[in-house]
Parts: structure tokens; C-alpha cells; sequence
């Protein structure tokens, strides 16, 4: 007879070994540029800078963990770009990094779920 108890544990231990570690939650769900830190607001804003470099008229969105308040030092800057798919092309192809940390660009496609980042 199998003890189904042991059973199912063994057959989930190896996938909750295969998980990424519980983040920390170093503040609430930025819903506003205002509520996020200070840090992060400066990142985001020197990584869109660096885009409006490449796009000068790209209108950027704040996304991701360090909007949502789960990042961890090595965390990529996630950014959503309103821009043409040329453009887009364009900007992929720059190896954009702010302090050292990738800048990950993404073309928009709901701008309503995300932060514009502002002066």
C-alpha cells in the first residue's frame, strides 16, 4: 500500500526546491510615480534618459519588480517604450545599463498598468 501523504510530498518537494526564494517587500505597489523611493525613481529616470537618448520622443513606463516593491539588488530596470517597431529595433540593439544594471525595454501594450516616469 502507498502512503499517499509521502507520496505527494516527495513528488512536490523537488518542485518547491526548484523555486526562486520568497523576495522581500521593501515597500507597498508603487501605483504612482510619487510612492515609488526615491532609489528606484532615480534609476528609472536615468534609464529613460539613456532611451530618449537613442528615442527622443519615447514616452516610458516604469514596470516590474522595483515598481512592485519585490526587487533585489541585481534586479534589471524593467521599462515599457511607447515608440514605432523601427524604433523599438533600434533601442534593442543598444545594450542600455544604468549603475551597472541592465535596462530591460519592452514596446508598450497597456500603458494603463504601468508608471510614467517623470522629471
Amino acid at each position: 500500500m502507498i502512503n499517499r501523504k509521502r507520496y505527494y510530498y516527495e513528488e512536490v518537494k523537488d518542485t518547491l526546491e526548484k523555486q526562486e526564494p520568497t523576495r522581500v517587500q521593501h515597500h507597498p505597489i508603487a501605483r504612482t510615480w510619487a510612492e515609488l523611493d526615491e532609489g528606484n525613481r532615480c534609476l528609472f529616470y536615468d534609464a529613460a534618459q539613456a532611451i530618449q537618448k537613442i528615442i527622443p520622443d519615447a514616452t516610458c513606463y516604469a514596470f516590474g519588480s522595483r515598481m512592485l516593491g519585490n526587487w533585489n539588488d541585481n534586479s534589471d530596470i524593467d521599462i515599457r517604450v511607447c515608440a514605432s517597431e523601427k524604433e523599438f529595433a533600434k533601442l534593442k540593439a543598444e545594450k542600455i545599463t544604468v549603475e551597472g544594471l541592465p535596462v530591460e525595454v519592452a514596446i508598450i501594450a497597456n500603458p494603463k498598468s504601468m508608471i510614467k516616469i517623470e522629471a
